[in-house]
């Protein structure tokens, strides 16, 4: 009866790590053509587009059920915020970037205005690492300024300049045995 409802985040998380894995090495062969003082990072379009065509083949379920099947009032109530969560990623992953021109980082986020930084402005990156694989560093001056994840395109081109301009990168591994350390002072 609701079998339907079970392909649909099977086959989300089947196709889900597929695309994640040839996005990668996708990136690395858009990097190669990017100029060093000229490029965007900016998350491939692909995401979009899984998410899209996900959210559409819930609300396709969603009807179909609906007309043939009595469903519950829970299900549709329990189905609609995953819809409306594609929808939104649809949205992140294409207004997201982050664009450099010579010494002028302009950061897109999701939510809120654009904003310009310079390079030298940058104080330190903060590692944080996922249990995916996943690194990101966190970009600070006195607080944290954007984030730049190594799932995009453009990423070893940014750190190769963050390097060239000597900033402080912490690993994680410094922040957790600093965090130890100023727990240990205070007693």
């Amino acid at each position: 009866m609701y079998l339907s409802l079970t392909i649909v985040p099977l086959m989300v998380g089947i196709v889900t790590p597929l695309v994640f894995g040839l996005l990668r090495k996708s990136n690395l062969k858009k990097e190669v053509k990017m100029n060093k003082q000229d490029f965007i990072m900016c998350y491939s379009l692909t995401w979009a587009w899984v998410s899209l065509f996900t959210s559409i083949g819930l609300i396709l379920i969603l009807v179909l059920l609906n007309i043939f099947d009595e469903v519950r009032l829970g299900v549709n109530i329990l189905v609609i915020p995953f819809i409306v969560l594609f929808l939104f990623g649809v949205y992140a992953f294409i207004r997201e970037k982050i664009v450099v021109k010579e010494d002028t980082i302009t950061v897109t986020p999701i939510f809120g205005k654009t904003r310009s930084y310079t390079f030298f402005e940058i104080k330190k990156l903060q590692e944080v690492t996922w249990s995916n694989g996943t690194t990101s560093y966190k970009v600070c001056k006195d607080k944290k300024l954007f984030s730049v994840s190594n799932s995009v395109p453009g990423y070893n081109l940014f750190m190769e300049r963050i390097r060239e301009m000597n900033i402080k990168i912490e690993s994680a591994l410094d922040q957790t045995q600093n965090k130890k350390s100023k727990n240990k002072n205070r007693l």
